[in-house]
């Protein structure tokens, strides 16, 4: 190992992970770490450390870990003798949480502890190193190639040995050959009974895009238009009454489809299917469009901007209806798709390409009927001089929210107030006492307006939104009770509380894991570790930031699935986890203070102020900001910067007050507090 803390250093070739050949990927880092062991063995050594977590070929660390830890002790149950210690080295907390997690499941130290593993884990399909074994690949030889005896024909014998009898395989009817073989090569995505057998039929389509020659101007179905849209997306066409009469059974028409996708190279794009001339009951057109849909979901999903429908007819409607309920992509896809209705001519299905190309780019700035529900999510705009009482109240009903994607369209009940009649509202404007806020369809709610000019992203101009939006009479919006009562089972009911220490919370992950205290009775089943997710951290109606090794209280719910996780976890006390709780800020005073804003990150949400000349803070603050600004110097000449450090008070989104809108260089007015990391401004607002 040569300079390095070791006598020898081993080497090892991981593998790539797929999900796809996941057991494969298993069974090879299983032999890594098991030759590693079995060589430890041969050389005489007796120790050996292993990290934590050493190959990032897309191995999912959690994985890697119990692969890990299965290996290790498969191996020591055979090679006890010739081991003193293995040492796990993490190179994080991270890393460290993870394993000290996950070794009671394969190394108890209690009966409870073995119980626990053995109903977390698996059944066993490992061999004794801890390889996955599949029964179906392995060949099957007689234990005894050459018979011990000669056989004697005169001696008695039963026709049907215990052996054969006890093999009753033959009783169970398998699939016809032929018929597996003509789905595989003719099925559909929608049609597959499996993931693996719609991967068959999407690398289907993918291999026969690239022998397929483009068809005539005249007879193409699906193109992409000369011309972007406004906002700089390519707009692929499809026109329905050109659809091959075979539908998805013709060996063009997805391939053809795809091929146009592939040509885009991942760039975002809008589908426009035109439904212009196609008959009302048209079972194949719908069948073609549902099939592309699918290849969109399985590799397209995130560069489909929007699924645009021109002329769509009742039948088409009801259809297009019925099938959101297929998947949740399904779902996606039609709250994000608009039906057009075009107010000049639309060019008929028998127009050579070049116009057709012409009256696509045109049509598309039409005045268009939006579907009913949430469907769009072009906002109007409003001209830049319009007028918005900021302390008015209105009355208004939701028409629609998407809970996990944080917004909707509250309808108002004064007519010609704002343009549509509608506004668009976001979950931050909610004032809730709920730890995940939200609002649900056809509830009346109490709201302000605001003028809102987005920074960037697919819209333009100025717009209107909703602001603290309440119940009528300016009650705070609570629903979340309510709502996991009818839809979740919990361990001991939604009120009971349990106690445990949290292992760490990754917002980026969006979970973490909580380790239940000894001495409460809960069913069978319930592990000592428990996973908590995004929705169940009560952070007080914010996004929760990182978290490790503190105490919380939280209730038990049992998934549909059979899992046990955390229920709206909280600091002991049943207090929200929220940034200012854990960093323990203290506001100094109600007294207010002018600045100007110095530094203003609005994609991440923080900020520094200046504060004004002549403006003194009181000696608590100023000591804070001294040793604020004396940590931030050692950080810059740690970096290798000389540069003098200003005394700035930092603050975040959730400092600024309801509706205000931030530059760089704003002068504002803000009240103080100080926390574990020194001095900030709240309560942020412009200054007249």
């Amino acid at each position: 190992a040569y300079g390095l803390p070791c006598r020898w250093l081993l080497l090892t070739v991981g593998p790539k992970y797929k999900d796809k050949y996941y057991i494969a990927a298993q069974n090879t880092l299983n032999a890594c770490y098991r030759e590693c062991l079995q060589l430890l063995v041969e050389s005489g050594l007796r120790t050996i450390a292993i990290p934590c977590c050493w190959y990032s070929k897309g191995y999912p660390l959690e994985e890697q870990a119990h692969v890990a830890l299965r290996t290790l002790r498969r191996c020591l149950e055979r090679l006890r003798g010739s081991v003193d210690a293995v040492v796990l080295v993490a190179a994080n907390t991270q890393e460290a949480e993870l394993y000290d997690s996950l070794m009671p499941l394969y190394f108890p130290r209690t009966a409870g502890e073995a119980n626990d593993g053995a109903a977390v884990l698996p059944d066993s399909c490992w061999n004794e190193w801890g390889e996955v074994t599949v029964e179906e690949r392995r060949i099957r030889v007689s234990s005894s190639l050459i018979s011990g005896r000669e056989d004697d024909d005169d001696e008695p014998c039963n026709l049907f040995s215990e052996g054969d009898d006890s093999d009753r395989a033959f009783l169970h009817a398998r699939e016809d050959a032929d018929n597996s073989a003509l789905r595989r090569l003719e099925g559909t995505m929608i049609e597959a009974t499996s993931e693996e057998e719609a991967k068959q039929a999407f690398f289907r389509y993918h291999r026969r895009a690239r022998d397929l020659r483009p068809d005539p101007e005249a007879m193409r179905f699906v193109y992409t238009a000369a011309s972007k849209d406004r906002f700089g997306r390519h707009v692929v066409v499809l026109l329905g009454a050109r659809l091959p009469a075979l539908g998805v059974r013709d060996e063009r028409t997805l391939p053809m489809f795809l091929k146009e996708l592939e040509l885009l190279r991942n760039e975002r794009f809008i589908l426009l299917y035109i439904n212009s001339e196609v008959a009302g009951m048209d079972t194949v057109t719908l069948e073609v469009l549902q099939e592309m849909l699918a290849v969109i979901s399985a590799r397209y999903r995130t560069s489909l901007g929007q699924l645009l429908v021109l002329h769509p007819g009742l039948w088409f409607r009801a259809a297009f209806v019925l099938g959101r309920a297929v998947s949740d992509d399904a779902a996606s896809l039609w709250h994000d798709s608009l039906y057009l209705e075009a107010n000049a001519c639309w060019c008929s299905t028998d127009c050579t390409f070049a116009s057709a190309t012409l009256h696509t780019s045109r049509c598309l700035f039409h005045t268009f009927e939006r579907k009913g529900g949430g469907g769009g999510k072009k906002i109007p705009n409003v001209p830049a001089d319009f007028t918005v009482d900021p302390e008015a109240r209105y009355a208004g009903k939701v028409t629609y929210y998407n809970k996990w994607k944080g917004y909707g369209f509250v309808e108002m009940s004064e007519k010609g107030l704002v343009p549509e009649d509608r506004v668009f509202v976001q979950w931050r404007n909610i004032q809730s006492e709920d730890r995940f806020p939200f609002l649900v369809k056809d509830m009346e709610v109490e709201l302000g307006l605001m003028k809102w000019t987005e920074r960037g992203g697919w819209s333009s101009g100025t717009t209107l939104r909703a602001k603290t939006v309440t119940m009528p009479g300016g009650a705070l919006i609570a629903l979340q009770n309510s709502v996991d009562a009818e839809k979740k089972s919990f361990v001991g009911g939604q009120d009971l509380r349990y106690t445990g220490k949290l292992k760490f919370y990754d917002p980026r992950a969006g979970f973490g894991y909580v380790s239940l205290d000894p001495g409460f009775t809960v069913e069978e089943g319930v592990p000592g570790d428990l996973r908590v997710e995004r929705a169940e951290v009560n952070a007080g109606a914010r996004q929760p930031i990182m978290m490790d090794n503190m105490d919380v209280e939280f209730g038990i719910w049992k998934t549909r699935r059979g899992a046990y996780k955390v229920y709206n976890m909280t600091l002991p006390g049943g207090i929200a986890m929220t940034q200012e709780v854990l960093e323990h800020r203290a506001v100094v005073s109600q007294e207010s203070f002018a600045g100007e804003v110095s530094i203003w990150n609005y994609r991440q949400g923080w900020g520094f102020i200046k504060a004004a000349a002549g403006v003194s803070f009181p000696a608590a603050v100023q000591e804070k900001l001294a040793q604020q600004t004396q940590s931030a110097q050692s950080r810059a000449e740690k970096r290798g910067k000389t540069t003098t450090q200003e005394e700035l008070l930092y603050f975040r989104r959730g400092d600024l007050k309801q509706g205000v809108r931030l530059e760089s260089g704003n002068a504002v007015s803000f009240q103080l507090y100080t926390d574990d990391k020194g001095a900030g401004a709240c309560e942020i607002q412009l200054s007249a």
